[in-house]
């Protein structure tokens, strides 16, 4: 199996909201590239690849380093193109939605806007890029990219509710797929989608970062971003995320040696230059020391994002099946979450003391497109998701958490008293033991086998739907139901839905 890690670091050329030296920082992240000898990735925005001083780090060309594209929309190019910029009074960069991100614009105003980023870009660097990130992409900006330009990959942000405006859930939650042309999120293959693998950026904690906001409303971010690892709510030591080093031992750990992740494994490490090299050393130098012997010893494969997308295109016609697993917390704690995802859904099973449940499933359908599709985004925020069977987030509170869980047959959750998993032939299957009863769940792209003890049932539970959704049991074997108009269902090949 293909292990990957991508160092990558997202350079911006202002930043309106406090003072900052954004140029230092990318000059000492690049020293860390040189000293390490460690390839890594730069994806430049536009007001910082047309200043000078910024073309004076990255020309003449250096092996050690991916020169692509941080695509998100600045004042200078909307001007360029004859528009009228939209962002605040005082900001050349404004990360609202409807400014920042390509799906606040018309599709003639973003092939303006893509036009005149790689003319620029072209003229300063002799060629166009390969790599495009964002923390927003969509299928249109996409696709014009690689029929024009020939865009071998892109990367967009990790699974979140709500941080910083923009909502992604339900997506893969890491590793890479082939974008449906209808919804950003939804995976397909080279032939009926967009043929130009995304991947997913920060690499999220599989345990804790999925549900964290029902404990916390803080903005806590458990990922390997190397900025955080602080509970931002009391500004104490959360001992968690990119800059805490054990946490981080941890996520490497069960993502690259233990031989879970599923057709392969992935990671970018790495920050935006905008938050302030005093705040991000200390978390990158410490990744960049525990990742370089994983390299020496052929443990993991450091690629540039543009040699990842070629592989990953070279590999596989169709949105592979993934996992990310973690059977045991970075405390040690007995909890497991599995997450599987694959062309047809995603589905995570979760596992500790108080119960087992699964705790997320989507279904993806290409025919069910995102909500900028047809229409501009205007708003400050912007919300990309699937069709889901069970939002363990947001159909929860904090003390009533939604799940599918196992119970006995008068409704008593069960509790697990072992776990076993394994990976083998594209199927993820997990054993869990109840005493001596035992649940077996089978998750394969084909769909989900789930074997019970005679005494054991699969119990729906949930708190409450969004206003855009509803449900409703046809019949025995088929739970039909609705998101944003648009009708999907869950059938079952074997029981009832009672």
């Amino acid at each position: 199996m293909k292990k990957i890690v991508t160092p990558m670091n997202f350079v911006r050329g202002c930043e309106p909201r406090l003072k900052m030296d954004l140029l230092s920082t990318t000059k000492k992240q690049i020293e860390l590239t040189n000293r390490y000898g460690i390839k890594t990735t730069y994806l430049l925005q536009y007001d910082a690849f047309v200043q000078e001083e910024y073309q004076r780090l990255f020309i003449p060309a250096n092996d050690l380093i991916e020169v692509g594209l941080w695509f998100e929309i600045v004042q200078e190019m909307v001007e360029r193109v004859g528009l009228k910029w939209r962002g605040r009074e005082g900001y050349s960069w404004d990360y609202f939605n409807h400014v920042a991100m390509p799906i606040g614009y018309t599709d003639d105003e973003k092939k303006l806007l893509i036009d005149e980023t790689f003319a620029r870009y072209h003229e300063v660097f002799g060629s166009y890029p390969k790599s495009v990130g964002a923390w927003l992409l969509d299928p249109y900006t996409i696709a014009y990219m690689k029929e024009k330009y020939d865009v071998e990959t892109c990367c967009i942000c990790r699974e979140q509710w709500g941080t910083d405006g923009t909502t992604l859930f339900g997506g893969y939650y890491n590793q890479a797929y082939y974008p449906s042309k209808n919804n950003i999120l939804c995976p397909s293959d080279k032939r009926n989608g967009v043929p130009v693998p995304v991947f997913r950026l920060l690499g999220c904690d599989p345990i804790h970062q999925y549900d964290r906001q029902l404990i916390s409303t803080s903005g806590d971010v458990f990922t390997l971003e190397p900025v955080y690892w602080t509970d931002l709510a009391t500004g104490e030591n959360a001992k968690i995320g990119g800059s805490y080093s054990p946490w981080v031992s941890w996520y490497f750990d069960w993502l690259y040696k233990r031989d879970y992740g599923m057709s392969f494994a992935y990671s970018q490490i790495g920050q935006e230059n905008s938050f302030g090299w005093e705040r991000i050393h200390g978390g990158l130098i410490d990744q960049l020391n525990q990742i370089k012997p994983m390299i020496k010893d052929g443990t993991v494969e450091v690629m540039f994002l543009k040699e990842a997308g070629e592989w990953f295109c070279n590999t596989y016609e169709k949105s592979p099946p993934c996992t990310q697993v973690a059977l045991k917390d970075h405390e040690g704690q007995n909890i497991q979450s599995i997450w599987f995802y694959c062309i047809n859904y995603r589905l995570n099973l979760y596992i500790d003391e108080k119960g087992a449940r699964i705790r997320d499933m989507h279904i993806y359908d290409e025919g069910y497109e995102g909500r900028y599709k047809s229409e501009v985004c205007i708003t400050h925020d912007s919300i990309h998701e699937n069709l889901p069977i069970i939002n363990g987030l947001t159909w929860s509170t904090r003390d009533d958490r939604a799940g599918i869980y196992f119970c006995d047959e008068k409704g008593n959750r069960l509790i697990p008293t072992d776990v076993q998993y394994e990976e083998k032939d594209q199927t993820s299957t997990t054993v869990v033991y109840f005493g001596e009863d035992t649940a077996k769940i089978r998750l394969q792209e084909e769909g989900v086998d789930v074997q019970l003890s005679k005494g054991i049932r699969l119990q729906f539970h949930y708190v409450s739907l969004h206003n855009d959704e509803e449900f409703c049991v046809k019949d025995e074997r088929t739970l039909f139901a609705k998101k944003r108009g648009f009708m999907y269902s869950l059938t079952l090949t074997q029981g009832k839905i009672v």
